[in-house]
């Protein structure tokens, strides 16, 4: 099991507690010295610098969060490296994700889901007009902001670059499901390298779809007893729309949820 780098000092950012961790890298909480701030460190781990996959999975999330400016994104501040682990330093975000909201049952206001669609949709519109395809957008990678001084920002943020293109088309190649990258249960149809075609941004509005029909819903639009039947439901299936789902949701934003989610990209807005 890899030591905790807590206390250690990276450069001039002083390690001060592990905030959060992954199959990937850890994050922890740190500190600048140099402009007296609290930020985020993201040290990739020990065991996975010598494969070349993760390293430019990592490497490729730094590059892509890099490029892009908007307060509904993540903010990289700096890259480096530390005894031959490469580190991203990234502002400190303490909010809990939309994903560990939904699994405590949380159910969303409507008026609350529809502010939080249109910054999931501003930041969206930047990151591709910025020539970058995020493909793994999905609540546990939108984080809420917390409550300070009694009072909520609201502010949600899409973090989490690590399968990010800086392409604007792609080919996916064909794997077997549990080797497609990104979460089953959100990828888009063309992710899953079955309907012989390029993927590019409308891939985003896919996942984006199924997010949205999730905080809406409380639930995922597909369930499936294995990998095969997911990325199935994926390509074939079609989601009970969401105003027979919840009552309160108009028709109209059920249409678009289902636009979205639409299985042949041209369709998608």
């Amino acid at each position: 099991m890899e030591q905790s780098l807590s206390g250690k000092r990276i450069g001039r950012y002083q390690l001060i507690g592990q905030h959060g961790s992954g199959a990937m890298a850890d994050v922890y909480k740190a500190f600048d010295s140099e402009i007296n701030r609290a930020v985020a460190v993201k040290v990739l781990k020990k065991e996975n610098c010598i494969d070349q996959d993760y390293y430019q999975r990592f490497i490729k999330e730094a590059r892509a969060a890099g490029v892009l400016s908007h307060p509904n994104i993540v903010t990289i501040h700096d890259v480096g490296d530390w005894e031959g682990m490469p580190y991203i330093v990234m502002e400190l975000v303490e909010g809990e994700s939309l994903q560990q909201k939904l699994e405590r049952a949380e159910q969303f206001p409507l008026t609350r889901v529809l502010e939080i669609m249109i910054q999931l949709a501003e930041a969206l519109s930047v990151i591709h007009h910025t020539q970058v395809i995020h493909k793994d957008l999905h609540p546990g990678n939108m984080v809420v902001n917390p409550t300070k001084d009694g009072k909520n920002s609201g502010r949600v943020q899409i973090i989490d670059f690590g399968l990010a293109s800086l392409l604007s088309r792609e080919q996916p190649a064909l794997a077997t499901p549990d080797k497609l990258e990104g979460i089953l249960a959100y990828i888009s149809p063309e992710q899953t390298g079955r309907m012989n075609r390029a993927l590019d941004y409308r891939s985003d509005f896919y996942t984006l779809g199924v997010s949205f029909y999730q905080l809406l819903s409380g639930e995922q639009p597909f369930k499936a007893k294995d990998a095969l039947g997911m990325v199935y439901a994926h390509m074939a299936s079609t989601q009970t729309p969401l105003c027979d789902m919840r009552p309160e949701v108009p028709k109209a934003l059920s249409q678009i949820v289902d636009k979205l989610m639409h299985k042949n990209a041209e369709s998608r807005y």
